[in-house]
């Protein structure tokens, strides 16, 4: 069945750093040459956040369709021994987004990590955000936050 989806561009990712919020976003299909490109600028944006607690909103409302093998370049962002100071992530999902991704990612998220939490939301971006700030203020006193 093919899916509908009002996004008509090419595939791509973008990430940037605010504070101690990591944001992420990706469009488009989701391949394995796209997520290994995008772990490499992630991997490198992490090492400078991971000096102190940091947490990361993760935008995939526009993500439409996911290539098959995917799953196992995904995985590599769960690595126990990455990311030491992440205490939270929002997942951002919309109806276009392909059910295989939020189904990855509940599968691949650690509940038993010490403070590592996610949450979904759909649609509006505030809502997100405020619960990353509210987990940072949780784990980190003069954190710094986004609004």
């Amino acid at each position: 069945m093919k899916r509908e989806s009002p996004f008509n561009h090419d595939a791509g990712f973008d990430v940037s750093v605010a504070g101690r919020v990591l944001f992420a976003r990706h469009w488009g299909t989701m391949t394995a040459q796209g997520l290994r490109d995008y772990l490499t600028d992630y991997r490198q944006r992490v090492q400078e956040l991971d000096v102190a607690p940091w947490a990361e909103v993760v935008d995939f409302r526009q993500v439409s369709l996911l290539e098959p093998g995917v799953a196992p370049t995904v995985a590599a962002l769960y690595d126990d021994t990455f990311a030491l100071q992440h205490c939270a992530t929002a997942y951002l999902f919309s109806r276009y987004t392909d059910p295989r991704l939020r189904l990855l990612l509940q599968r691949l998220e650690d509940p038993r990590s010490w403070g590592t939490s996610c949450c979904n939301f759909a649609g509006d971006f505030r809502p997100a955000l405020n619960w990353v700030n509210e987990r940072l203020s949780l784990y980190g006193e003069g954190v710094q936050q986004i609004r």
